[in-house]
């Protein structure tokens, strides 16, 4: 079988975005490795243990990301989530999503809002802000199995006019696809048009990796049971969050010990809400709603720390409330 190296993206941590990398065949990940930056006093130390076929690339593309990440001080570290897993039934919209980049392939999550559109963070698809070309973005969708899902390519990419990476500002895009039909496994989620309450449960759903001893992503989705914190005492914690808390959403795992993680990037932060489901004009309760899209996080004491799970880690979420107009400026109501 041939070899590709692939990146997944995790999530954001502080200035530098979290990684995993490795050596991959068709049928599953092996010998990888996963990055979180390391921060001390603002002490930003190389150390970039990777496979001399990443570091010593010969594509212009691959050692910009790679001298990137190198000099916000990266450094391997373990990873770990909770969760379970999910029928396709009940989470027919969550997409993953694989965006090439050089000679690099970084996966994420996504959500399907529309026949027309998946939602996405924005460091999916334009992770130094230079926006992927369509054509290298795949989108799959309609089963909960990484194997089964069903593959479309990307028309075009609208990534937010004010994302910026280096504060994870606006960490939020849209992806416009061929028209698509809905089916029992196949269907849109309804975007909130409120922040959630603090204290509420919510559910993160996507293929991220499952646990310290396996390496590999999920092959399943997976759902991680959270709940929502107090918006003002997640951000005190995370400098990167002071300077935007109304355009975020946090949870901390204290409670459920769960957390999104290495895969999840991108993908959905949903709950139960008052809404309208798609495809009919009456309100209801108890819908499940899009609430907010994994953007990146931080541990309990303020250090981006890459321990996903960790006792009082913070999770970081771009808000759908917040960001509803521009949502509606590029896919519509």
């Amino acid at each position: 079988m041939s070899k590709n190296i692939i990146c997944l993206i995790a999530k954001y941590f502080l200035v530098g975005i979290v990684l995993i990398c490795g050596i991959v065949n068709s049928a599953s990940l092996v010998d990888s490795h996963e990055i979180g930056l390391n921060q001390e006093n603002n002490d930003y130390r190389y150390s970039f243990n990777l496979r001399s076929s990443i570091a010593k690339s010969r594509h212009s593309e691959d050692a910009e990301i790679v001298n990137y990440f190198a000099s916000k001080g990266l450094k391997m570290k373990r990873r770990i989530i909770g969760g379970a897993y999910v029928a396709s039934e009940k989470y027919g919209f969550v997409a993953m999503l694989q965006v090439k980049l050089g000679n690099g392939l970084f996966m994420c999550g996504g959500s399907l809002i529309s026949n027309r559109f998946v939602l996405t963070a924005a460091h999916c698809v334009s992770p130094l802000k230079q926006t992927a070309p369509a054509s290298n973005v795949t989108i799959g969708l309609g089963n909960n199995q990484m194997t089964k899902l069903s593959q479309t390519r990307a028309l075009r990419i609208h990534v937010h006019p004010d994302w910026t990476p280096s504060i994870v500002k606006n960490d939020i895009a849209l992806i416009e696809i061929n028209p698509v039909s809905f089916s029992q496994e196949l269907f849109p989620i309804p975007l909130s048009n409120a922040s959630p309450t603090q204290a509420k449960t919510v559910y993160a759903v996507g293929w991220g990796r499952t646990s310290t001893t396996e390496i590999a992503i999920s092959s399943m989705l997976k759902q991680a049971t959270l709940i929502t914190g107090n918006i003002n005492l997640c951000t005190s914690l995370n400098p990167n969050a002071q300077r935007n808390p109304q355009a975020l959403i946090c949870t901390i795992n204290n409670i459920t010990r769960m957390d999104t993680c290495v895969g999840d990037s991108g993908g959905p932060l949903v709950g139960n809400a008052y809404a309208t489901q798609p495809g009919t004009n009456k309100p209801s309760k108890n819908v499940l709603t899009l609430y907010g899209i994994t953007s990146f996080g931080t541990n309990g004491y303020g250090q981006g720390d890459s321990r996903c799970s960790s006792d009082g880690s913070i999770g970081f979420y771009t808000n759908i409330a917040f960001h509803r107009n521009w949502i509606r400026s590029i896919a519509g109501n």
